[in-house]
């Protein structure tokens, strides 16, 4: 959910987030996530929460050690979407990653998966989910089931694979510059860590593999971005 209510620069911005089975014993408060367009949002895993249904988020901007509520909002969740694109995403974590690992390490392997085995495959743009699906979640589950895809379907799918692993990403739908002129439409991920953001971009990778693509920023990439 975005909260287009709260933008600017504030410090942080929590999302204190819960079903409405059995009151707020599920509750988890979300860090929140600003876009380049200083709205802040916050991508809801309800496979955390364990029912489906409503759920109610609110917003809560923290500075100078206080928390003060702006507004929250209350919505339908289908569980049942969350836990398949989180089943294909946490089965592919569970077979290239282990315990001895630190998570920085099965990020990284979770990127070189991505690069290394989806094939790039032309799709329409944007391509169609299926009902009920975001196309997020369609290009996360296509990646993932099909082991192919564009840019979109990389994106989604390591995004996907980053938020079972704790991080906060997403997905960024934008252009990038052609070799012909102009700019052409990409996707890639941002992870925002340690109040900065990170460009991961497993398709750029995959396309040109002699180029740092991965927890680059805005200023130090292979190429520029536009959101």
């Amino acid at each position: 959910m975005s909260a287009p209510w709260v933008s600017g620069s504030s410090a942080k911005v929590l999302f204190p987030t819960w079903s409405d089975v059995n009151g707020q014993d599920d509750i988890i408060w979300y860090e929140g996530i600003r876009s380049g367009d200083g709205t802040w949002y916050v991508n809801v895993d309800g496979t955390r929460h364990g029912s489906t249904g409503t759920y109610i988020t609110h917003a809560y901007i923290q500075a100078n050690g206080q928390d003060s509520f702006v507004g929250g909002v209350s919505y339908t969740l289908d569980f049942a979407v969350q836990t398949r694109v989180a089943g294909d995403a946490n089965a592919v974590i569970g077979s290239i990653t282990n315990g001895s690992m630190d998570s920085g390490t099965k990020l990284r392997t979770c990127y070189n998966w991505v690069v290394n085995n989806i094939s790039y495959q032309t799709l329409p743009i944007p391509l169609q989910p299926e009902a009920g699906y975001s196309q997020e979640e369609w290009y996360a589950i296509y990646g993932l089931e099909q082991r192919r895809g564009d840019c979109y379907c990389y994106a989604a799918a390591f995004a996907a694979m980053a938020r079972q692993l704790g991080y906060s990403a997403t997905m960024i739908s934008g252009s990038v510059p052609l070799y012909s002129g102009g700019w052409g439409p990409h996707a890639w991920v941002e992870i925002y860590m340690n109040g900065a953001t990170y460009i991961c971009d497993p398709e750029s990778q995959y396309e040109y593999p002699g180029y740092g693509f991965y927890m680059t920023t805005y200023a130090t990439a292979p190429y520029a971005y536009r959101k």
